[in-house]
């Protein structure tokens, strides 16, 4: 994917069981030249074929939690990698995904001989336990290590949640003014540069949402770096600074001093009217019928933000029994946050396409107040959100 790319592709949408025009949950993320996978729901490679991304550009697999569909599809498409030598996969999620990975690989006689796949266990949460928590007397199959169930190219660790109630699974460092100044003197572009050839950092984070009790389900937030301001060049030369390596510091947020060195000149002094451009969002929530404080955070000013609707309002009385969303509580948070797309998903196989997921829409629409764009996707729905 081209590194100013901010594709978002719908390779399941349906919830528990696939439908005739739906499979179960996969998305896949395109940004900052990296493809990003959340959740793996069964058929997810066929569905694979049908889109832009392809197996080998996907590198990280995020797992919002460790019901079967959204994690069924996972085996098979790890199997895809081993026509890819040397690749290595990173897989992020609740505890227990590492043995679910490894259980399903020594059971079936799985060889993998070129591929690394190193998987990252978000610890610390409050289902942390899963369905054992409180039965002391039973080991605990999420956090547990069997020795039987090893294999060279499969890698445990962990992640530790911070008192912020977050995982930071990337977190780009800060660009300094010595590092700005040296790329411009030799011509490279910074990687928070929306036009940089190469891959882009971006910043990526989970925290927790509550499905049930006894699940540990989280929601992920993916942003680039903020990305440079424009100058006006009549402003800063105005001011006595002539077009030069000084330029890209300013448009990074360092202030910088004239040509004769008399004065300091500030980035607000400079910039382009009405242009400022905005590091792009992307947040994806699990299953839930109520996001953490933490989660509220993190989807803060979202551009897309994918959220489950399981449910429609004829069924609020199922949401504290199945924990799951209705459209309208999907609507009520991007409102919340600011979102400026709220894409529904997780769609019940019990919805008619047309007119009921229309009522579907309508009812996240009332809720949000105008603040959203409200669409419900649906497979191989493809979104595009261009570089401000």
């Amino acid at each position: 994917p081209k590194s100013d790319s901010f594709n978002v592709s719908f390779l399941g949408t349906s919830s528990g069981v696939p439908s005739k025009q739906r499979m179960t949950s996969a998305t896949l993320l395109q940004l900052g030249g990296m493809s990003f996978l959340f959740d793996a729901g069964e058929g997810v490679q066929r569905q694979m074929l049908f889109v832009r991304g392809k197996l080998r550009d996907i590198t990280r697999i995020f797992i919002t939690h460790l019901h079967g569909d959204h994690i069924f599809g996972l085996p098979g498409l790890l199997l895809g990698y081993q026509g890819l030598p040397g690749t290595d996969v990173e897989i992020y999620g609740p505890p227990g995904i590492f043995n679910y990975i490894a259980a399903n690989m020594a059971l079936s006689q799985v060889r993998l001989i070129s591929v690394n796949i190193i998987v990252y266990e978000l610890v610390g949460g409050e289902a942390d336990s899963g369905p054992v928590k409180g039965r002391k007397q039973r080991r605990n199959i999420l956090h547990s290590h069997y020795a039987e169930l090893s294999h060279r190219c499969l890698i445990r660790r962990s992640i530790p949640r911070r008192q912020d109630g977050t995982w930071v699974i990337q977190a780009p460092g800060e660009l300094t003014q010595d590092e700005i100044a040296k790329a411009s003197e030799q011509g490279h572009r910074l990687p928070n540069d929306q036009n940089a050839s190469t891959r882009k950092a971006v910043r990526i984070v989970a925290a927790e949402v509550f499905h049930l009790d006894d699940v540990q389900t989280f929601g992920y937030m993916v942003q680039e770096q903020e990305p440079p301001q424009k100058i006006d060049p009549e402003k800063a030369i105005k001011l006595g600074l002539s077009p030069g390596p000084k330029y890209s510091i300013l448009k990074n947020g360092f202030s910088v001093d004239s040509d004769d060195g008399t004065r300091q000149i500030h980035p607000e002094e400079v910039l382009a009217e009405g242009n400022r451009k905005i590091a792009r969002k992307f947040a994806l929530v699990g299953d839930n019928f109520r996001l953490s404080e933490a989660m509220y955070r993190l989807c803060q000013d979202t551009d897309v933000l994918v959220h489950e609707a399981t449910l429609d309002n004829r069924m609020k009385d199922e949401v504290i029994v199945r924990r799951h969303a209705t459209a309208e509580m999907a609507g009520l948070v991007g409102k919340s946050v600011n979102a400026k797309v709220v894409v529904l998903n997780h769609i019940s196989p019990k919805f008619r396409e047309g007119r009921e997921i229309q009522e579907l829409a309508n009812e996240a629409i009332a809720a949000n107040d105008g603040v959203s764009h409200i669409v419900v996707a649906h497979d191989f729905m493809e979104l595009l959100v261009p570089p401000s």
